[in-house]
């Protein structure tokens, strides 16, 4: 780490504030973007909060500049040049925020915008040139030391051990900062590292529950109903049919030569009602027995 970019307060946060400071320092340390250039203007895309990040900023922020927030009032820069920090929503900037920009800019002063990761219309929405920077990748080079900091009677080899346990796995995702630091609540390192393992794995494939027709509750049986003429018998002929096929005691040629029938009774119904018709031509099948058993 770059002796500009030492945070002036490591152990004074939370672990939110820890998180975002490594993350903040390590995409800083790869950049050529200066923060806190004259009329400097910053997006940073992260899954951290607003205030860990607002920290992080706060605590690698020269001596000479003062970070400042939306409502903070201009005297408090006092003799500090001012570092303002914005969030941009997601329904973009209105015409107020472009004006505030412009100010901001007019006056030399530096601006660092936050964004949530997922954010992808920055060109259209920003009305400046503007650096960006992504904190993610939360990695065992981040993770190593917030769980130093979380654990620290840890041993050096159970540390190196279980580091590298998890680096050997092959994550399904990356772990998001609240993932990160809610592992933290583990009741030692080697806990906190299986909850992380859990975390980046895909979710294990679940056994199929046996089929259940999905019908509304009571349904009567097929036996018991009542007014249906031919066309109760030909349903339990067919049922009949291919419970003796599931037996291996009908040949399926035969069960279709059912099915034919019922579909041609019920279709020549469907017909006699549709268009009112009395007597229509009539078919072999229409005073047929269809068969309810094996011959």
């Amino acid at each position: 780490m770059s002796k500009r970019l030492k945070p002036r307060i490591a152990t004074e946060g939370t672990l939110g504030d820890v998180l975002g400071i490594l993350l903040l320092c390590r995409a800083l340390e790869g950049a050529s973007a200066n923060l806190f250039r004259r009329r400097a203007v910053t997006v940073i895309q992260s899954s951290l909060r607003s205030d860990y990040l607002a920290r992080a900023i706060e605590a690698i922020c020269p001596e000479t500049h003062m970070v400042m927030k939306k409502h903070d009032p201009m005297s408090r820069k006092m003799l500090h040049k001012a570092v303002h920090l914005r969030t941009i929503p997601q329904i973009g900037l209105t015409s107020l925020d472009i004006e505030e920009i412009a100010n901001i800019v007019s006056r030399g002063e530096c601006m660092i915008f936050r964004c949530d990761l997922e954010f992808d219309d920055l060109d259209e929405t920003l009305p400046v040139p503007f650096n960006l920077l992504r904190l993610c990748d939360i990695d065992t080079d981040i993770l190593g030391p917030l769980l130093a900091m979380t654990f620290p009677e840890t041993s050096p080899d159970l540390f190196a051990h279980e580091l590298g346990r998890l680096s050997s796995i092959q994550p399904s995702r990356g772990l998001t900062a609240d993932e990160a630091l809610c592992a933290c609540a583990g009741k030692d390192f080697a806990d906190a590292i299986d909850s992380l393992i859990q975390k980046t794995q895909p979710p294990k494939a679940e056994a199929p529950e046996a089929f259940t027709p999905d019908v509304d509750e009571p349904v009567v049986p097929l036996d018991e109903l009542v007014g249906y003429g031919k066309a109760k018998r030909a349903a339990q002929g067919l049922i009949s049919s291919l419970r003796l096929y599931r037996d291996g005691k009908l040949a399926w040629e035969d069960v279709l030569v059912v099915k034919s029938a019922y579909d041609r009774f019920v279709n020549f119904n469907h017909i006699k009602r549709r268009f009112n018709v009395q007597q229509m031509i009539k078919t072999s099948t229409d005073d047929q027995d269809l068969p309810l058993q094996a011959s």
